[in-house]
């Protein structure tokens, strides 16, 4: 079974490191369930905001799950843009790669 979770942040230690200003060493979780994809910010100093319906950044609260959705972006520290897309399962029987 592969991972579940996915910290974002500046530290070495983060699955997904980046190193960009403003970027806490541990910023925000990205976290996969059997039904949906949450983030979590991570009591990051500069926040984690998510476009709510009418356009509008809303700021995160602290360890908080959240609903990712797609056409929705997320901002990181307010001004990194990262958009989240659902790609086609690439996974054939057992969970082995169908295509590489």
């Amino acid at each position: 079974m592969g991972k579940d979770d996915y910290v974002v942040g500046c530290s070495s230690a983060c699955d997904i490191k980046l190193s960009l200003p403003k970027i806490s060493e541990v910023h925000a979780k990205l976290m996969i369930t059997e039904s949906s994809y949450i983030i979590v910010d991570l009591a990051s100093a500069y926040g984690t905001y998510l476009v709510n319906a009418e356009g509008h950044h809303e700021r995160l609260k602290p360890n908080k799950e959240y609903p990712l959705q797609q056409q929705r972006p997320i901002y990181l520290a307010g001004k990194y843009r990262c958009d989240f897309k659902v790609l086609p399962n690439q996974m054939g029987e057992n969970n082995i790669p169908s295509t590489l």
